[in-house]
């Protein structure tokens, strides 16, 4: 399965590798990246207010879509940091983690709360391995887990929430293989 993974990776990393080129030169990844936590503060503006309820699903796909780039564009130009890998998954869960508790939470509370809790864990575990000089980036489980969960936005989009749930699930079975895989890596890296 690894290996299908890393093929499907390869793929759409040269497809978009050869899209970025056409993005004006002073466009960074980490510009993208911050607009990404923009367009998350504008969600949560529009759940908190009420105000335009249906420019919310499009600017969650916008900022879904965006999240394709921001990598591709580090690594054709060059411009990959420290700093732009610890951001960009925090910029990826605070679009997904707004929708799943403004969405969710009043009919899902337990899984949003242990959703929201894995990923506050991730974060936790990104900048404690940042501080210990570990190279705590996302691992396979970890990059299907944010596929799955951009998934699940479809159907809580459709107001499918039985679908969503059981992708969520899905997402959050992933979500304990990574930190747990993450946890085994970093115990490793402290043995050698």
């Amino acid at each position: 399965m690894e290996a299908l993974f890393n093929y499907g990776w390869a793929l759409k990393e040269s497809y978009l590798r050869e899209l970025v080129r056409f993005l004006p030169s002073w466009v960074t990844a980490n510009h993208i990246t911050y607009l990404r936590i923009l367009v998350a503060s504008c969600v949560w503006y529009l759940y908190v207010t009420g105000l335009a309820p249906r420019l919310i699903p499009l600017l969650v796909c916008f900022a879904v879509m965006s999240d394709l780039f921001d990598g591709p564009l580090a690594r054709e130009r060059k411009q990959e940091s420290a700093c732009g890998a610890n951001i960009d998954p925090i910029a990826d869960k605070l679009i997904i983690l707004t929708v799943f508790g403004f969405e969710l939470y009043a009919q899902l509370p337990l899984l949003v709360g242990a959703i929201l809790g894995g990923e506050l864990l991730s974060v936790v575990m990104r900048f404690a391995g940042f501080a210990l000089k570990y190279d705590a980036r996302a691992n396979l489980y970890g990059k299907i887990k944010m596929v799955v969960q951009s998934m699940a936005l479809i159907p809580i989009f459709g107001g499918w929430h039985l679908i969503s749930e059981i992708v969520l699930i899905a997402a959050l079975f992933l979500g304990a293989l990574s930190i747990h895989g993450q946890i085994n890596g970093f115990l490793d890296s402290r043995r050698n």
